[in-house]
């Protein structure tokens, strides 16, 4: 299998205008981390899962150096990554065309957005595509608006409408030797994989939708962080942790890192903790990431995200469906007169109970 598939990251997308990103951790997009681990990893894991090792990584000049640090030259994955330094103005049509010229158009190319999760694999959809020899198929999310059905030739008004909210569910294809050869002549107006393919439906090439659940994509916005950390944490092995400490409870599905201190805490999961995280009186709830070096004392965490660095002491609330920054403190003081006090970037939610 590893002979007969190539693979191409899209990973160019700018993250300046993306309050979210800069305003949890800084970077790009491709960097966050979702239950302590880059989104782009995923993407490069989903690709070499499918014995892939030839691996083309488009990147811009504001997403290299991220990407670069997080996923190397491949050899962390036994592959060989190219990286593709493109204009943040080219579509994903231009980045298909650049790869297919590095990568060569003789093999099928699993094509995976670099912030984008099918946590179910890609096993499933290149079996089809191998019994059924389409142009393109597409790996989308379950949907009402581009429901599951076969999108051949989409010329006509009323097959372009079922494209509708392809840019959002649509985190993977695979285009066969033939789809590669086409391409080139087409005017792509999006930098996405589910634009992209309806621009090649459109332009009569057979196009193939398999519906896959667990399909996840970036849509900078907090709540579909945790959505996302959910999912990745519904697929946490059960690999049994027995702490040496009688003040501290393990329960359920918990990944700790060994250089993670826990004393008098409990862990329910799913959840994890990074390595270098302090978790003191604290209790963690199902669906939590803890980040590398975070600190919480006297803390209640659920189904939340706490990036690498940030510290919260003693609040006396739970934190619940919460994304907190790489760095951040939320703390409590107790000093007398009572108050709160706050630093709250753009469009950002702070509820109080």
């Amino acid at each position: 299998m590893a002979e007969a598939l190539s693979g191409l990251i899209l990973a160019g997308s700018s993250s300046e205008e993306d309050d979210v990103v800069q305003r949890l951790q800084g970077g790009s997009r491709y960097a966050m981390p979702l239950a302590n681990r880059a989104l782009v990893r995923y993407a490069a894991d989903a690709l070499v899962s499918c014995g892939i090792q030839d691996i083309a990584v488009a990147v811009s000049p504001s997403t290299v150096e991220d990407v670069g640090d997080q996923i190397g030259n491949g050899d962390r994955f036994s592959a060989h990554f190219r990286y593709l330094e493109l204009d943040e103005s080219d579509t994903a049509l231009d980045t298909l065309m650049a790869a297919r010229d590095v990568l060569g158009d003789g093999r099928p190319m699993i094509v995976h957005s670099g912030d984008a999760l099918v946590t179910a694999g890609l096993g499933g959809p290149l079996a089809d595509f191998n019994r059924n020899s389409p142009d393109v198929l597409l790996i989308s999310e379950p949907s009402h608006s581009f429901p599951e059905a076969t999108v051949v030739g989409a010329r006509s008004a009323a097959r372009r409408s079922q494209f509708a909210g392809l840019d959002n569910v649509a985190p993977a294809a695979i285009l066969a030797p033939q789809a590669l050869r086409e391409l080139g002549g087409f005017n792509a107006d999006t930098d996405t994989i589910g634009g992209t393919v309806a621009v090649l439906a459109e332009a009569g090439v057979n196009v193939v939708d398999r519906a896959l659940g667990g399909c996840w994509c970036y849509t900078g916005d907090c709540d579909h962080l945790l959505e996302a950390n959910r999912i990745i944490l519904d697929e946490l092995p059960h690999s049994p942790v027995e702490s040496e400490l009688p003040t501290v409870r393990i329960e359920g599905r918990v990944a700790i890192h060994p250089s993670a201190r826990l004393e008098r805490s409990t862990v329910r999961g799913p959840a994890v903790i990074g390595g270098g995280a302090e978790l003191i009186d604290t209790f963690i709830g199902p669906y939590t990431s803890v980040g590398p070096g975070a600190r919480l004392e006297g803390a209640e965490v659920d189904h939340s995200i706490v990036l690498s660095g940030a510290a919260v002491h003693h609040l006396g609330h739970r934190i619940e469906a919460s994304v907190i920054g790489a760095g951040a403190q939320v703390a409590r003081d107790f000093g007398m007169p009572t108050a709160v006090r706050l630093q709250v970037g753009r469009f950002s939610t702070v509820m109080l109970g």
